[in-house]
């Protein structure tokens, strides 16, 4: 859809590094690009990305947006390196996030096509989710109806198992895309590779290995020895994950409810959750 250029502006008087998202000129004026504006000038989270002005010009249409400098949360998966801390303090801001979307912006967004490459990171690997093209902005009475869309072409891996059979988009398939999110992180593996597909998601992958053996197996080995003392913390997330991308997406928790269950998890790093009801109702 874009390329994105670094640059510097000048903002009351002070020279800043920018990213210009620059649209390509079929995209220009499109619904896409509309729908990213008018996303981004809803909202204001620390968690999203912030738009600083755009061009919009018969020869050139852009966004500039504050500029991200660890870049992407898919690129820091490829590469491993990611700790344990900077994991947890992904996943909490992403669902910081999209708590704020869908409970308390002053007009609902569904966020859509979450994935690790809309994630960007902040000098301190604080999340903003950025890239609102497909998102959607709703009346909070239409919640969880959704709506319906066939513009989700590369969304593969983390869609949810409803869309495929409605086509309709909702807050729950936010929630299962943020728990892709969480597994990928955790276990380093990419959705969308060969060794998944259709029958072998990665949320069934994670589940069966956590049947066969401990959930703690799901977890990369880059995360292991440095973190002994965060074993049990991480097995919570691991369920969390799994909740989060439960089939009947009426059993998958709000993300009012995830933020308060990744809140526990960061207080308590010992005790053994046997499901993430049971995490939701030690929150309250």
């Amino acid at each position: 859809m874009a390329t994105v250029y670094s640059g510097r502006l000048n903002i009351s008087g002070r020279e800043q590094a920018v990213d210009v998202k620059r649209f390509r000129d079929e995209i220009a004026g499109s619904e896409s690009l509309i729908a990213e504006i008018q996303a981004l000038a809803v909202t204001k989270h620390r968690n999203l990305v912030r738009l600083l002005g755009y061009c919009w010009a018969s020869r050139a249409m852009a966004l500039v947006m504050e500029m991200m400098p660890n870049r992407t949360l898919a690129e820091h998966i490829q590469e491993k390196t990611l700790n344990w801390s900077r994991c947890f303090r992904i996943a909490r801001g992403v669902a910081e996030g999209l708590k704020y979307l869908h409970h308390e912006c002053p007009q609902p967004v569904l966020r859509c096509d979450l994935k690790p490459s809309n994630i960007l990171l902040a000098m301190d690997f604080e999340p903003r989710i950025a890239d609102f093209g497909i998102s959607r902005i709703l009346n909070y009475d239409d919640m969880s109806r959704g709506f319906s869309t066939s513009n989700l072409h590369g969304f593969i891996g983390y869609m949810p198992p409803e869309y495929a059979l409605s086509g309709r988009m909702t807050v729950r398939g936010d929630v299962y895309s943020y728990g892709v999110v969480i597994l990928e992180m955790l276990s380093g593996q990419n959705p969308t590779s060969e060794m998944f597909g259709e029958e072998n998601t990665l949320p069934r992958w994670t589940l069966r290995t956590s049947v066969d053996g401990t959930p703690f197996e799901v977890i990369a080995t880059h995360f292991h020895t440095a973190h002994e003392d965060s074993e049990q913390q991480m097995i919570n997330m691991v369920k969390l994950g799994l909740a989060c991308t439960s089939p009947r997406p009426e059993n998958r928790p709000t993300m009012n409810e995830v933020v308060k269950i990744l809140q526990r998890i960061s207080n308590d790093k010992t005790t053994r959750f046997t499901s993430v009801i049971e995490l939701i109702q030690s929150t309250t």
